[in-house]
């Protein structure tokens, strides 16, 4: 069987429909095998079946069927890889469902062959090898490494439903996802900036585009909220109190015939 390699940090988008979007591998970083993966050694716009949990496709490991395929491609220092579920059919409505029910306590792995290696990278001080070409056969799930401080990040099923019923029914969902949007960034951020990783631009462009849309619905809010508000009574004070009180009288003797310059009762 090739070799296989499964990473800390994994970016995985999925969908209802099974579509996934996975950062399976971080390019031009010492991993825990002492490997550094160069950028241009994933071979981009290649179609690989992904493997059944665990990479139990192989012959070796049970040979069940894929549970989908995906090409790849490399993006900054992440090598990716863009397929999908086959949901028709029994392994891969299961293994769909599994990676959705197992989000953050997973990683996902790949099975390669090396095709051109550099031993003992001098750009990488303490990597036993330098991988150029690989020979990548398929993408599988697989729980996480023993002792291994891993994450998986923006796993989330997307909502078709998220826009429906009342406009305060939608807002209810919208509010509810974006608090876990917010704690998901914020442990994004974290990572990030611990480990000094950079963005791309496509992903930074989808976050600008993001960020446009919330100021807008900020803005659209607050203007709804300051043209539906409620005039706040003016609180009184003692001389309003007092003044008011004055009226009340007054109201009262003039109903009972007196006059009010000299409060005698009106002939």
């Amino acid at each position: 069987m090739p070799e296989v390699k499964a990473f800390d940090l994994v970016d995985f988008d999925l969908t209802n429909d099974g579509d996934f979007l996975v950062a399976f591998a971080r390019l031009n970083e010492i991993d825990h095998d002492k490997d550094v993966t160069f950028p241009g050694a994933v071979p981009k716009g290649r179609i690989v079946p992904v493997s059944d949990y665990g990479h139990t496709s192989w012959p070796e490991r049970g040979a069940r069927l894929p549970t989908g395929k995906a090409l790849l491609s490399e993006d900054g220092d992440l090598a990716l890889a863009k397929g999908g579920f086959f949901l028709k059919t029994t392994q891969g409505a299961n293994a769909y469902e599994t990676v959705k029910a197992m989000g953050d306590v997973q990683q996902w792995s790949y099975g390669f062959d090396v095709m051109d290696f550099e031993p003992k990278p001098k750009s990488h001080p303490g990597a036993r090898r330098g991988l150029k070409a690989l020979d990548i056969h398929e993408i599988s799930p697989v729980l996480l490494g023993a002792g291994k401080n891993t994450a998986t990040l923006a796993i989330k099923e997307l909502d078709d439903d998220l826009l429906a019923g009342s406009f305060l029914e939608q807002a209810d969902r919208v509010l509810a996802a974006a608090k876990d949007l917010n704690v998901r960034e914020s442990e994004i951020i974290d990572l990030r900036l611990k480990e000094g990783r950079k963005i791309s631009a496509d992903r930074r462009k989808r976050l600008e585009d993001f960020l446009a849309t919330m100021q807008s619905l900020v803005e659209n809010t607050e203007t709804l909220l300051a043209e539906t508000e409620v005039a706040p009574k003016e609180p009184q004070t003692g001389k309003s109190r007092l003044l008011a009180a004055q009226a009340e009288l007054r109201a009262e003797l003039v109903s009972r015939g007196y006059g009010l310059g000299l409060l005698t009762p009106q002939q």
